[in-house]
């Protein structure tokens, strides 16, 4: 294995088991700021690039974002399946349909090459993986809230909705009427705002913002056995069983082993127009700052056993998805790391 893009640990770069492949973030912000506290340094932006299409380094000044290949990807024919769901388009279709599967309070170290998140390892060679992704802070609340509208917005709880009600923009309000779903898994009515057995609100950012109350209403909803993916957006929020939160890190494998081919099965995913990210909100470990977690991309355009050593956060998967969705960026995601050209997304 032969990491691409320098010595630096932090630089971005790309490993392809078995053969080179350089690839980088489609955009990058200039100009760092200093992290706030509970969050860990990000590297320099201005150091050298690496090309996406050329494999060449390329030096960012100003410039707010950086050239990506913008030609089809012809990887293999061969039929998505969900043995096979990355490294198999023969086309590249506009990805158009993002979503988000959200586990709780693991480190990286406690996921990955562990025997008993044998699914998730099994797609992490299967797929993408982003192998320095860390989390915002602790605890999970503020991690919730920063992912989704690109800050903490002064959250450091985990208190309920009625504890913390937001106006701030958020990726919700972006998309609008129609355009973005929740799948909570046990809750007792749409948008409830109040902890119930294995549901908890704390893990489903919408219901603390007061700017989507209406959508949140209708487009907030239970996790069912056939759940749609229609909307652009989805997040999925498992309960605190198939999270891992109550439970064994296998108890939740088991659980996205049997969620994930619903995904890979959707009409959405088959055309070629999803990717899919899995990732854990937090480190249970409250005192390491660095605040590794666990991060997949699974599409079919994303090339098989894709690695990516660039500096990814919470704000990264705004980010993306907001540069995949044709949405401004907002808050802190401005100055994240793109996941979109490591992992071949657009």
């Amino acid at each position: 294995m032969k990491v691409i893009g320098g010595s630096d640990k932090v630089r971005p770069g790309v490993v392809v088991r078995g053969v080179v492949v350089v690839a980088l973030s489609a955009s990058l912000a200039m100009g760092c700021q200093a992290p706030s506290a509970g969050t860990s340094a990000q590297p320099s932006r201005t150091k050298p690039l690496t090309s996406a299409s050329t494999g060449t380094a390329t030096s960012s000044g100003n410039a707010v974002t950086a050239s990506v290949a913008t030609s089809p990807i012809a990887v293999s024919p061969l039929a998505i399946t969900t043995t096979r769901p990355c490294g198999v388009a023969s086309a590249a279709p506009r990805i158009d349909h993002v979503v988000w599967i959200i586990m709780e309070n693991h480190g990286r170290g406690q996921i990955v090459n562990n025997t008993q998140a044998a699914y998730f390892n099994s797609l992490r060679k299967k797929c993408g993986y982003a192998s320095n992704a860390h989390a915002i802070t602790h605890p999970s609340l503020p991690n919730y809230i920063a992912m989704t509208s690109g800050g903490t917005q002064g959250v450091t709880d985990d208190a309920n909705p009625a504890a913390h009600r937001l106006s701030a923009a958020n990726l919700f309000s972006q998309l609008g009427s129609g355009r973005w779903r929740t799948l909570a898994e046990s809750m007792p009515s749409a948008c409830y705002r109040s902890n119930s057995g294995t549901y908890v609100p704390r893990h489903n950012p919408a219901t603390y913002f007061t700017n989507v109350a209406s959508q949140c209403a209708t487009q907030n909803i239970r996790l069912t056995a056939t759940p749609s993916f229609s909307a652009p957006f989805t997040l999925i929020v498992p309960d605190q069983r198939s999270n891992t939160h109550d439970t064994s890190i296998a108890y939740g494998d088991q659980w996205l082993a049997r969620f994930v081919p619903k995904v890979i099965n959707s009409a959405q995913y088959q055309s070629g127009r999803t990717v899919l990210f899995i990732t854990y909100d937090e480190d249970e470990n409250a005192g390491n700052t660095s605040n590794p977690i666990a991060t997949l991309v699974i599409s079919p355009r994303t090339p098989a056993g894709r690695v990516s050593t660039s500096y990814f956060t919470h704000y990264s998967l705004l980010r993306t998805t907001e540069e995949l969705l044709g949405l401004p960026l907002l808050g802190k995601a401005r100055a994240a790391y793109s996941m979109k050209g490591s992992f071949r997304l657009g």
